[in-house]
């Protein structure tokens, strides 16, 4: 395929074209606002959002999803929408935007847009975008994660050149500085388990940028970030291990046996240089008391049964009032209560449970993996991003908790969706 052909075969045609190209715009802007002017990024995160939010509104379908799955989607979007309405109507946001500070509309939007504890909560509800047996188009999907390796890859030296001149043990640094933002260009984690349905060129590609950004974790002492993404290379070989023929099952056990042994070499040998870092910070523990700072301080049974909105704040000790917590389920806790902390993690339940255990196809059970690993995720981190993670985290609630999607052979989800 061509340059001028792969770049024409980006225009967006499609729903679920839209959504991506919204989220690959929010993804630069991420990515150049450490080092270019708000001048040029601020129209890819204006752009990339409000994209996302027109396709909302105008392709807005309803709720595809059926029986008790459907009912607690409905009501985690009816509570999305209340703390939304809360945050608007009965929240002051110049407290936590400007610091008391009157801006413009435009800052108001662009913080709004930029801010981690609200928009991305707004991402599970593009599935309503989609009806019911809808063909979702896979092939722009693996199109537009390819881009983003390409991109991954052309940055990696740099990345590595720039991480090689801090000093890891003064624990001051931002690993997203340091890392030039590399991990925020990593491909949707789901690629490395499309094995079944990428030529091998491509998915050797996937593999490579994923063990890639699991060398950078390790680097940066990221020991959460690390951890999830042994989890996922684990769980993608034991998906392949026990649903593969029996000569592909003996080969891929075999390989990864291999790559296990070569790993431990690896790092028997470097583990006073490149994961001296890492096992320097070993089991320190640094966020217990933040932790049981947040738990002290919501000491009322309203705050935890509807939280305190998406800008809703705690006493640290430390940090004095603080509205971001590491710990993912806590900071669900804070934003939205059980009412929201519930059924988000009741959806990826039934995704994981309906996808691993009762489908007949490896992109169902991927997907099902894939949400179970995060409520695994909640515990170490596991925030909503605005991403293709967790775009296609809802993709498979979509996938998985639909009888017709799990019932397909791995022939026809390549033919319909790929």
């Amino acid at each position: 395929m061509s340059i001028s052909y792969f770049i024409k075969s980006l225009k967006p045609t499609r729903t679920e074209h839209w959504i991506m190209l919204s989220i690959f715009l929010y993804t630069m802007y991420c990515v150049l606002s450490g080092f270019v002017s708000p001048l040029v990024c601020k129209p890819l995160l204006l752009l990339g959002c409000a994209m996302y939010i027109v396709t909302l509104i105008t392709k807005w379908k309803g709720v595809p999803l059926t029986g008790l799955t459907k009912g607690v989607f409905i009501f985690l979007v009816l509570w999305t929408v209340c703390l939304t309405i809360h945050m608007f109507f009965f929240f002051d946001l110049s407290t936590v935007i400007t610091g008391g500070q009157i801006r413009g509309t435009i800052s108001y939007i662009s913080y709004l847009f930029d801010s981690l504890p609200f928009f991305p909560h707004l991402l599970p509800l593009c599935i309503c975008c989609f009806p019911k047996n809808y063909s979702f188009d896979f092939g722009y999907f693996v199109r537009m994660m390819f881009l983003v390796a390409v991109i991954y890859i052309c940055v990696l030296p740099f990345s590595v050149h720039s991480m090689s001149g801090i000093n890891r043990f003064l624990g001051d640094f931002d690993a997203t500085d340091a890392s030039l933002g590399i991990r925020l260009l990593v491909p949707a984690t789901i690629m490395i388990f499309f094995k079944k349905y990428l030529s091998s060129k491509q998915w050797g590609i996937f593999l490579f940028t994923f063990i890639c950004s699991l060398f950078v974790n390790i680097y940066l002492g990221r020991r959460g970030a690390s951890a999830m993404c042994l989890l996922y290379i684990l769980s993608m070989w034991l998906l392949y291990v026990l649903n593969e023929g029996r000569n592909k099952k003996i080969q891929v056990f075999l390989i990864g046996i291999i790559m296990i042994a070569c790993a431990y070499a690896i790092f028997v040998n470097t583990s006073d240089s490149f994961f001296s870092y890492i096992l320097d910070r070993g089991f320190e523990d640094n966020r217990s008391d933040r932790n049981i700072d947040m738990i002290t301080d919501m000491n009322s049974t309203n705050d935890w049964v509807f939280g305190r909105g998406w800008f809703g704040q705690y006493f640290d000790s430390v940090y004095g009032y603080r509205g971001a917590i590491e710990t993912g389920a806590l900071a669900l806790l804070l934003r939205g209560g059980f009412l929201y902390f519930i059924p988000y993690v009741a959806l990826l339940l039934f995704t994981f449970i309906n996808g691993t255990f009762r489908s007949k196809n490896f992109l169902c059970k991927a997907l099902g993996i894939v949400a179970g690993l995060e409520i695994v995720y909640l515990y170490p981190y596991g925030w909503p991003l605005f991403s293709f993670n967790y775009f296609f985290l809802w993709i498979g609630v979509y996938m998985c908790n639909s009888a017709r999607n799990r019932n397909l052979s791995d022939g026809n989800i390549m033919s319909i969706y790929f």
